[in-house]
């Protein structure tokens, strides 16, 4: 939860501190340096600047970041709590729900197969060789 506290973490970023005393006008020429330098290098910082320059009171402000890290921290929390009911959760039985119906229908395919040889050699006839004699006309074909 220390994370969602300060969100400008980065070490190249400014901390809290560092803003509430360059609103306040308490910081020292460095901080005021390293403050301006980053709101030239990055619009979230001069935004953020602006966005704190419109607070009138420091209880205001304390109240608001207060708010926005409690409601950041629930926000974060639901979607956790949201990805972990995504997962599957008995992914093994899945696996298995898998293979056993590919392999019945691998075996129903085989069978059907087989089936359909079996009924194919019961049906084929021998044909003689004076099936076309010269009496006999060939079937016609009508389409």
């Amino acid at each position: 939860m220390e994370e969602l506290e300060n969100i400008l973490n980065n070490e190249d970023d400014l901390s809290q501190d560092q803003l509430k005393k360059y609103l306040s006008g308490e910081a020292g020429p460095d901080d005021i340096f390293a403050v301006e330098r980053g709101m030239v290098e990055s619009e979230f910082i001069d935004d953020a600047v602006e966005g704190l320059q419109a607070f009138s009171s420091e209880s205001k402000l304390e109240h608001f970041v207060d708010e926005i890290n409690k409601n950041l921290g629930i926000q974060l929390q639901e979607r956790k709590q949201k990805k972990e009911k995504r997962k599957i959760k008995n992914l093994l039985w899945g696996i298995i729900a898998v293979i056993v119906i590919l392999s019945i229908a691998i075996i129903c395919f085989m069978v059907i197969r087989m089936l359909k040889e079996r009924d194919v050699q019961k049906t084929s006839v021998q044909i003689p060789g004076n099936y076309m004699s010269a009496n006999r006309k060939a079937p016609e074909i009508i389409l």
